[in-house]
């Protein structure tokens, strides 16, 4: 009763401070026996999971064969690091279109390795946009890479 009370108040309070709330824009989540309720209110920020993520054309493996074909294995120099991992995200928006691509940590910035990557995904054809609720949003998007470099 104590939870059920509670999401009642939490729903009237959101309730009364937007009055264009749908329901469909509240969600509810359970949290150690007790229940809250959130809306949805990211717009213009991209989301991490959506009910339909965004495709590459083709599918998974079409990716990682577009991937394949256009990684050129880069020569890593013999004063940087040698790198065998990189991790890239990036936008993937409502139309499709690849934006905002940039490693994952600052570990794998400047990296031979990720710029080839990085490269790679920004030749990338336009994507079929993630959905929500129905409709096409941005939606971020991770692709790791792993290699075995060699040094000249």
């Amino acid at each position: 009763m104590k939870n059920f009370t509670f999401l009642l108040l939490l729903l009237t309070f959101l309730g009364c401070s937007r009055k264009n709330t749908k329901l469909s824009e509240i969600q509810t989540f359970q949290v150690k026996d007790t229940l809250v309720a959130v809306e949805d209110t990211r717009q213009d920020k991209p989301y991490t999971v959506v009910e339909q993520m965004p495709s590459f054309p083709g599918g998974e493996t079409e990716l990682y064969q577009f991937i394949n074909q256009n990684f050129k294995y880069p020569i890593i120099p013999k004063d940087q690091e040698l790198a065998t991992k990189t991790i890239v995200r990036f936008t993937i928006t409502k139309t499709g279109e690849i934006k905002d691509v940039q490693p994952t940590m600052d570990k794998y910035k400047n990296l031979v390795l990720t710029d080839s990557l990085i490269a790679i995904i920004k030749r990338m054809p336009r994507w079929n946009p993630g959905k929500h609720n129905g409709q096409a949003v941005d939606v971020y998007y991770t692709i790791p890479l792993h290699i075995s470099p060699t040094r000249k």
